[in-house]
């Protein structure tokens, strides 16, 4: 045992000795390695993090939440919510249902308690067994009845902190608008990596105390969220038609067949597709397995670094094995010898790394939105991660070399003759290509991102999203509709203010209605299913709307408030209408079928992000439903305009703070989670092909060194240095130009199926390829040029002197 401890001691100092005599191989090797090693443990963070929605939750397999299709054809939607009245009745009508429970979300309530007055995002009603399903702490308060009496509040420890201070304030009193609420408990701030992060949990009966809760408790659907609690034995198949019975025997045919369910598991939701009034943020799968590729791409690029400068380097190594093997010892004591040494050199880089993981994740996490577990990057959570990556990066890297070396003969090594075999040149010509090949293929697909996030920003979308300003709109239902047209009139009074519009959504903001509408004459059962959206006069020049046929909606005509409506052109199609102009449709108010006329067709727009097809649309008015404002407004004004808007806002809403927005914002977020994904592609693809580049700057630098004398006997014979230069960038060139070429087909393969995963709309074309090859090359020549160019300029008697 002594002996071992013994040899590995003087395996440990002859690796810090060879170290320390190679100082610039050992340098690019440690730092290629640490920044793999690094881009590795941010990217492995970021996906565990993704991976790891909803894991806090003891019953997270046991938790489906209920989601709702509603209508038919091409026309149909989906929603997060289903109807008010299906929770209870599950959980009475179905025995495998232990527990049935709802949320309803305000996103835009105003919480005061004294001078505190703030609007508040995430406040929900939820039934009393919302401790019993959801794994929320309660840190003060009793979890069976904090919820069961209405008015009744549950709020979380940041909450108490931001409205009470230090006071205790379980007892107090805080007010949803103007309506008094007791505040039951406080529960732990919920982690971040869920979509159901309430930081208010109001009583689901309060909704009735306050006379919010719906008029159509089986017939209008979306708002309420329903999670259901099922025995651990019960599959999902079983028990879908049984939800779906509950809704046939407590509604009609017609209801029952237009409205059709699907289970979700609450892991599932994250990565589920984002439906109508859906909740937190979304995630994609996809993503998880493009940066687990990258990562292990990065790190096969770093460690084949290690393997190629070593083997390269182990041609200065002969004399040292062969005198290992005439004093005894044996090829697995080498092999053993030089992967111990790859082992130090991985800690040492695993070292730096660390270093660099703990300075780059908190500006990861700030860049994703503060999305990330707190506290994931301590070594609890990589406690078995970070010996298991040394180990494989250790002997991975140092495999092969050791092989390598190991085998040299005794006479040969003795010598110093040089190994220069074809299977040497070859696995450093496939090293050379397969780093490169695979920095190609990153950067081919960063620039199909990048091309595809600025066609989506800068294509044509039906509608003009410059300079709009959107504002929530709380005048429709507390304050009367003649505040709204006093507001309106006093924003078109400014003159860089073009149009106002109350409207129920706008584009970028996934909030939508649907409306059954059935043609004059057409049987009852007849329907089609299509997007309303509640609208004004304004809301056409506001976005830039072109109306192709007939007109706008007018205040001047009495008729068009309750009997009008304009379509798109999908909608046109989607209804057969061959000359749509004053055609009779009729469409549900106040649960009977009424008769409208179609006034105008505008041309298609996006309301959604362009990933969705642009489907039928209704426009119509109704001044209940303007849940935000939308105005218009020159360029360059907005300062101007805003305090302007502030001023009348006071004057006008006097308890609820001014809060805008920008319509192009709001859209461009649609796709801001894609542009944050692009963006770290970019910066890991060009720490690839960073990586790669240190490698061949050290490959270049030994062979350039050690073809001195040869560089010299050339510049003697008259040799120009442009044509040294030429020499020793084409041994590297041409393997490079050949790894752009192999890669240019799995590139192609790889983004074409993510277009078609996607449905995006920019086309594969040469000029993705040829700047990405062209980048690639231009890295290699110049990393290529920059150490040969030493050896090319040196005096030809310094070159015929060097050993």
């Amino acid at each position: 045992m002594l002996e071992e401890i013994k040899v590995f001691r003087n395996y440990f100092y002859t690796a810090f000795r060879y170290m320390k005599r190679s100082k610039l191989f050992s340098l690019i090797n440690i730092a290629g390695l640490s920044i793999g090693m690094t881009a590795v443990l941010l990217i492995l963070m970021y996906v565990a993090n993704e991976l790891s929605y909803e894991n806090f939750h003891h019953f997270k397999n046991r938790i489906y939440r209920v989601e709702t299709s509603f209508g038919q054809g091409q026309s149909k939607m989906r929603f997060a919510g289903t109807m008010e009245a299906l929770a209870p009745a599950v959980a009475a009508d179905i025995p495998e249902v232990e527990k049935a429970v709802r949320f309803k979300r305000d996103s835009r309530a105003k919480i005061s308690v004294e001078e505190n007055q703030f609007i508040e995002s995430n406040v929900f009603f939820s039934d009393a067994e919302v401790f019993e399903v959801f794994s929320f702490y309660l840190l003060n308060g009793d979890a069976a009845s904090a919820l069961q009496e209405p008015n009744s509040v549950v709020i979380t420890d940041e909450m108490a902190m931001k409205y009470f201070g230090d006071e205790s304030s379980v007892g107090r009193t805080i007010f949803y608008d103007e309506n008094p609420l007791k505040v039951t408990g406080i529960m732990q701030k919920v982690q971040p990596n869920t979509h159901l992060a309430p930081d208010f949990l109001i009583s689901f009966s309060t909704l009735k105390a306050l006379g919010m809760e719906s008029q159509a408790p089986w017939q209008s659907a979306g708002s309420i969220m329903t999670y259901l609690l099922v025995k651990s034995e019960v599959k999902k198949a079983d028990l879908l038609p049984q939800v779906q019975d509950v809704l046939t025997r407590n509604t009609n045919e017609y209801i029952s067949n237009i409205f059709t369910f699907d289970l979700i598991r609450l892991t599932d939701i994250h990565f589920h597709k984002a439906c109508i009034v859906d909740i937190g943020p979304k995630g994609d799968k996809v993503y998880v397995y493009i940066f687990t590729s990258v990562a292990a791409l990065i790190l096969l690029i770093a460690c084949f670094n290690f393997v190629l400068l070593t083997t390269a380097r182990s041609l200065n190594r002969f004399k040292e094995v062969g005198v290992r093997k005439v004093v005894g010892a044996r090829r697995k004591h080498l092999t053993v010898q030089f992967i111990v040494e790859s082992l130090i050199t991985a800690a040492i880089a695993l070292v730096f790394s660390l270093f660099l993981f703990e300075l780059l994740f908190p500006k990861l996490n700030y860049f994703l939105g503060n999305s990330l577990i707190p506290g994931a990057h301590n070594l609890n959570h990589m406690f078995y991660f970070v010996p298991a990556l040394l180990i494989l990066v250790g002997i991975f890297a140092g495999f092969y070399p050791a092989m390598v070396i190991s085998r040299f003969q005794v006479a040969d090594a003795v010598k110093a003759k040089s190994f220069t075999g074809t299977g040497m040149s070859g696995i450093k010509r496939g090293i050379i290509m397969t780093q490169f090949c695979i920095s190609m293929v990153l950067l081919v697909a960063t620039l199909a991102v990048y091309k595809q996030m600025h066609f989506m920003k800068n294509a044509d979308l039906g509608f003009n999203k410059s300079d709009v300003l959107l504002i929530d709109n709380p005048m429709r239902n507390s304050i009367s509709e003649d505040a709204f047209q006093q507001f309106k009139a006093l924003c078109l009074q400014h003159p860089a203010v073009t149009s106002v519009s109350g409207v129920y959504t706008v584009p970028g903001v996934r909030s939508k209605e649907t409306q059954t509408i059935r043609k004059e004459g057409a049987d009852s059962e007849d329907r089609y299913t299509i997007q309303g959206l509640s609208v004004d006069e304004g809301f056409i020049p506001t976005l830039g709307l072109s109306i192709s046929e007939g007109r706008n909606f007018s205040s001047e005509i009495p008729t068009d408030k309750q009997g009008s409506v304009i379509l798109n052109r999908k909608a046109v199609e989607y209804l057969s209408l061959t000359d749509p102009i004053d055609v009779i449709l009729n469409i549900p108010r106040n649960e009977e079928m009424v008769p409208v006329r179609v006034i105008g067709v505008i041309d298609d727009f996006f309301i959604t992000s362009m990933q969705e097809e642009i489907g039928p649309l209704m426009l119509y008015v109704n001044p209940h439903y303007y849940y935000m404002i939308a105005l218009r407004i020159q360029p360059g004004t907005a300062d101007d305009v805003t305090a302007h808007l502030q001023k009348i806002w006071t004057d006008v809403v006097p308890d609820r703070p001014f809060e805008y927005e920008y319509l192009e914002d709001v859209y461009n977020g649609l796709y801001r989670a894609e542009e944050k994904m692009g963006q770290l592609m970019m910066i890991f693809s060009g720490l690839a092909i960073f990586i790669a580049s240190l490698g061949l700057l050290g490959l270049v630098h030994f062979m350039t060194a050690r073809r001195f004398k040869e560089i010299g006997i050339r510049k003697v014979l008259g040799a120009s240095v442009p044509s040294i230069l030429k020499t020793l960038l084409m041994d590297y060139l041409r393997w490079v130009v050949v790894a752009c070429l192999l890669a240019s087909p799995i590139a192609f393969f790889i983004v074409r199926y993510w277009l078609t995963q996607y449905a995006y709309k920019i086309t594969i074309n040469a000029g993705l390829f040829l700047s990405a090859s062209a980048f690639v090359i231009f890295v290699s020549v110049f990393t290529t040029i920059l150490q040969a160019r030493r050896a090319a300029t040196a005096n030809p008697v310094e070159s015929l002197r060097y050993e």
